[in-house]
């Protein structure tokens, strides 16, 4: 849909959802409000559609990432949790959900919950750069020096030059840390 054809079709897609709803339906209309910025519209047509198959879990990780998209974190951490049960083990879907989980609590200084949400992406191999730069990040806020220092060493390992603002702040940090951890001995 072009740009100037969205607010038409979002119209026909109202009228034909008042006379004939249908989950597609919803859904390519709850698409159509995202598109054209209308998120508290979608995120209105969307939380019926998540009650009313809390299993799906591709559903529930779309209005997972809509709600941290609106800054409503606490909702987002929410459904990603939910998203963890219901795909417990299967790869690489549980590894997406733990990692939405983990970034959105540690966005919303949840910091605790966010390391129980690390473990669980350790525990099943899926470890990654993004990982263990806000793993660091975490450690660093607890004030768990040597942690932070481990994960931020860990992130530039891994990094290979292709996030250099993280990579220049995590050299920063563990110069930091190592001189704080330094004068304490």
């Amino acid at each position: 849909t072009a740009a100037g054809q969205l607010p038409e079709a979002i119209q026909t897609l109202e009228a034909v959802m008042e006379k004939m709803p249908t989950g597609a339906r919803r859904l390519a209309l709850v698409q159509a409000y995202v598109k054209n910025k209308q998120t508290a519209k979608a995120l209105a047509l969307l939380a019926p559609a998540v009650a009313e198959s809390p299993g799906d879990f591709d559903l529930r990780m779309f209005y997972g990432r809509l709600l941290r998209d609106d800054r409503k974190f606490p909702a987002a951490a929410a459904e990603f949790e939910a998203a963890t049960r219901i795909e417990p083990q299967a790869q690489p879907k549980a590894v997406e959900a733990w990692s939405e989980l983990a970034s959105v609590l540690v966005i919303s200084a949840q910091y605790p919950q966010a390391l129980a949400a690390f473990e669980r992406i350790r525990a099943l191999g899926a470890e990654g750069a993004g990982h263990y730069f806000f793993r660091a990040l975490t450690h660093d806020h607890l004030q768990q020096r040597p942690e932070a220092v481990e994960y931020y060493k860990k992130f530039l390992a891994s990094s290979q030059g292709k996030f250099p603002d993280q990579e220049f702040q995590a050299r920063q940090r563990v110069r930091i840390l190592e001189n704080e951890i330094q004068k304490r001995r």
